[in-house]
């Protein structure tokens, strides 16, 4: 017998079966608009509580279209926000493979002629940029279009972790900066005011409010007859955001994950490692990957670098011949470690990151300082010196 002669047509004919239905539809309505809710409110939960500030600069790469990026790029193809401080600025932030974006770009599209018109009416230059967000794509990819894709009609490039420029010289992810508690979660679309403030964040294609709040900012600071009151409002309105602070612990190496089998150790060296912060000795603590979340057995409670005492010694061990980076040990402690800086400390116009590595008999020179930093292979002996400090004038 088939499926469709063992169904019970009958059930249809019951009053109970459309009821329940209709129940059914009428949930999945109200949680499918409590999602959409929940995910446009996101950004007030996750809001910075700082003061607001200008935006910093923001550098990246442009398709350097003729009539579309060149006018608003240098004569290498990119772009520099504080080339158009006091423009008013709508900032995307988006990807080709980001179908929620598309929802953002075509509501830009759709409302841009207009924008532009009102902008021209009241003798202001607004200025609209996508910023691709995801690197792992290109410039060719962003500048090719396919399926539910095509390229922008506005500026369009493709960032980079360090695009954006802080005021002390360092550099970050504007992903990290303005996505939701710095996730990196794409769509996110800015109003920026003439004074580079935002003043509208939106982060989803499909607002719940119809794009009423984000349309309505626009009409305001586009106005050429704004009112003190609408003015006041505007600023009052401007939102902060903050430097979320990446590290590379974060993502540890796997060999970091690994906990020993002391009944059989393949390698076991020592290396001596100094830090110093400002030129104050920063101490290695006691105990570092022993009897951990990871590694807490009674026979297998060590990482593969570990410390006993807090003089600075890592004891190196692997089951298995090979070789581990310094970094393993950094991810072990759950700290930062690499070209950009130590623990929360970043390298900016004023200070700097430096690594040497000699004997014991040795001290720190130029001609044994070395630039592998994470990625430095530990050798059996070795000390390896690293300095968090200030730039030589």
């Amino acid at each position: 017998m088939g499926l469709l002669q063992q169904a019970d047509f009958g059930v249809f004919k019951q009053a109970e079966t459309w009821k329940a239905f209709g129940i059914a539809a009428l949930m999945f309505v109200t949680i499918s608009f409590a999602a959409l809710s929940m995910f446009d409110s996101m950004d007030d939960i996750f809001a910075s509580d700082g003061e607001p500030a200008p935006i910093p600069n923001i550098i990246f790469e442009s398709l350097n279209r003729s009539e579309i990026e060149q006018p608003l790029a240098n004569s290498t193809g990119w772009i520099s926000l504080d080339d158009h401080r006091g423009d008013i600025i709508i900032l995307d932030l988006m990807a080709h493979d980001c179908s929620n974006c598309h929802a953002v770009q075509e509501h830009i599209e759709d409302n841009m002629q207009s924008w532009h018109d009102m902008a021209n009416a009241s003798n202001k230059t607004l200025t609209i940029i996508a910023y691709g967000a995801w690197y792992g794509e290109d410039i060719p990819y962003l500048n090719q279009s396919a399926g539910s894709y095509h390229v922008p009609h506005y500026a369009t490039g493709i960032g980079s972790t360090s695009a954006a420029i802080l005021e002390d010289g360092s550099t970050t992810d504007p992903v990290r900066l303005f996505t939701t508690g710095g996730t990196g979660q794409i769509p996110v679309v800015l109003i920026i005011d003439e004074e580079g403030y935002i003043i509208e964040k939106q982060s989803t294609g499909t607002p719940t409010d119809g794009w009423a709040e984000f349309d309505g900012k626009m009409e305001d600071i586009l106005s050429s007859n704004a009112s003190d009151e609408v003015i006041s409002n505007l600023i009052s309105s401007r939102l902060s955001w903050e430097v979320v602070i990446s590290s590379t612990a974060d993502t540890p190496d796997q060999l970091a994950l690994e906990c020993l089998d002391h009944n059989g150790l393949a390698r076991h060296d020592h290396v001596t490692l100094q830090i110093y912060i400002d030129d104050e000795a920063y101490t290695v603590e006691s105990a570092v990957g022993i009897q951990t979340d990871i590694c807490n057995g009674n026979e297998n409670n060590m990482h593969t670098v570990h410390t006993h005492d807090d003089s600075g010694r890592l004891h190196v061990e692997l089951n298995e011949p090979g070789d581990i980076a310094l970094g393993v040990f950094f991810d072990i402690w759950g700290h930062h470690f690499d070209e950009t800086g130590i623990f929360d400390y970043r390298i900016n116009a004023t200070h700097e990151i430096v690594m040497h590595v000699h004997s014991t008999s040795e001290s720190a020179t130029e001609e044994n300082r070395v630039t592998s930093f994470d990625d430095y292979l530990l050798q059996n002996g070795e000390v390896i010196e690293i300095h968090f400090r200030a730039k030589d004038n």
